[in-house]
């Protein structure tokens, strides 16, 4: 897996350590390689959860519609990103925008907001999420 962090951290372009299939995890930018998703932030392990938020249930990464990148939380996009995040609107609920860090697994938006748990490998998602929703979705 590629690990790459533009902020200067503990991983240097190039390095490589276990993955999942199907996503590499890379911290401050984000390219599609290889027809690999590519998750960026300040990621922790190689299940999409970050330093902002770690739990055993922190395994999705979002697709900002800004830049077409994932992340694993909006504040990982904002440390990363000199722009302001974009909503993804109630009209595009049917895009691919949440990624399954267990399974590398890309969801709908719609999709995302209504189960609890992946559909493909039943992985659970932290319900808080919802919560904080809006950052991502219109409601």
């Amino acid at each position: 897996m590629l690990v790459e962090d533009r902020q200067g951290g503990g991983h240097h372009i190039g390095a490589r350590v276990a993955g999942v299939p199907g996503f590499d995890v890379v911290s401050g930018c984000s390219r599609r390689q290889g027809g690999r998703v590519i998750v960026c932030g300040e990621t922790i392990d190689d299940q999409t959860r970050c330093v902002h938020y770690g739990t055993p249930r922190d395994v999705i990464a979002i697709k900002f519609k800004c830049c077409r990148r994932y992340y694993s939380c909006h504040l990982c996009h904002e440390h990363a990103e000199t722009h302001d995040a974009a909503q993804w609107t109630v009209a595009e609920r049917q895009q691919k925008a949440v990624l399954c860090g267990v399974c590398s697994t890309e969801l709908t938006i719609e999709s995302y907001l209504a189960v609890e748990s992946c559909p493909s490998c039943h992985a659970p998602f932290n319900e808080g999420c919802r919560l904080h929703s809006r950052l991502y979705f219109e409601d």
